[in-house]
Order: structure tokens, then sequence, then C-alpha cells
């Protein structure tokens, strides 16, 4: 193994173990009595509030919205 690739492997690792810390954060917080589910505040979380909204557009101008309606309604 190169010492280039070695350094991406011990890199990936380091992200790896950054995440999984990262998501049981996640995960405690949304176990916390203090947290209240509901939808994604726009102000505050603005890029996912822009995917939603090209994904939303999207299945929409592609009729895919429509049939995905259709199937969750029956």
């Amino acid at each position: 193994m190169t010492k280039l690739s070695l350094k991406g492997v011990v890199d990936s690792e380091r992200v790896q173990i950054e995440d999984i810390m990262l998501c049981e954060g996640v995960q405690s917080g949304l176990e916390s009595p203090e947290y209240c589910s509901g939808r994604c505040a726009p102000t505050v979380e603005k890029a996912m509030h822009h995917f939603h909204q090209l994904l939303h557009d999207n299945l929409k101008i592609t009729g895919i919205l429509k049939y995905l309606n259709n199937i969750w309604i029956d």
C-alpha cells in the first residue's frame, strides 16, 4: 500500500469515527424529553429545506409526485 492510499484509509477511518459520534449525539438528542418532532425549520435548516424543495419540484415536474400521492391515498 502506498503512503497516499494509506493516508486515505486513515482519513476515511477518522471521518467514520466522527460520523458515528455525531450520529450517536443526534440520536441521544432525539430521545431527549425536550425534543419535539415536527417539520424542519426552514430558517435554521436552509440546506435541508432547499434540497426538499428541489426534490418536490422535480417530482412534480416529472409526474412522480402525483403517482406517489395516488399510492399513498389508496
